[in-house]
């Protein structure tokens, strides 16, 4: 069943973990967010713009209307295995990473259960959304990261998004 879900309304973002939820459930929910969230901001940043284009192109498809649950899976894989991996993208996060990397290990085991690779460039733009500063720039790579917004935002029709299966 079920492990968690995330549903976007023009009310707001609801998040739900589930009582079959573990340590990986909160980081794949959160990602589902993060790839909402980039399409919106994307929109009046053409750094984002870029960076998204590069997500939209990894997931397979030319626009965000393309983007179906399969896609969000992906992204949503990707990413606890971004997170799995244990590389920080910034000195201030190594610790954070170590403990994520011990957690999804002790829920997968291997990465390769995770059943997704990504490339260096999405990689990149991983790196560029978990490391924004302040400054909005990753201090590792010196490339660019999303800036950190208290924004809301609203997304008509309201979607609901995949939930996450137990495997």
């Amino acid at each position: 069943g079920a492990r968690g879900r995330i549903t976007f309304s023009p009310e707001g973002v609801n998040l739900d973990l589930l009582k079959t939820a573990d340590k990986s459930t909160f980081l794949h929910e959160m990602s589902h967010f993060f790839l909402e969230v980039m399409g919106d901001l994307s929109e009046a940043s053409p750094d984002l713009k870029t960076d998204y284009s590069k997500i939209l192109k990894w997931l397979g498809v030319e626009s965000r209307e393309g983007i179906k649950r399969e896609h969000h899976e992906k992204f949503a894989k990707a990413s606890e295995r971004y997170f799995a991996e244990g590389v920080a993208p910034t000195e201030e996060l190594k610790s954070a990473f170590e403990q994520f990397k011990t957690w999804l290990t002790d829920v997968y085991g291997e990465l390769k259960k995770l059943g997704v690779k990504f490339s260096k460039e999405v990689t990149e733009v991983m790196d560029g959304i978990y490391a924004a500063s302040e400054a909005g720039k990753a201090e590792t790579t010196g490339e660019r990261a999303p800036p950190t917004t208290g924004q809301e935002f609203e997304q008509e029709p309201p979607r609901r998004h995949p939930h996450r299966s137990a495997t």
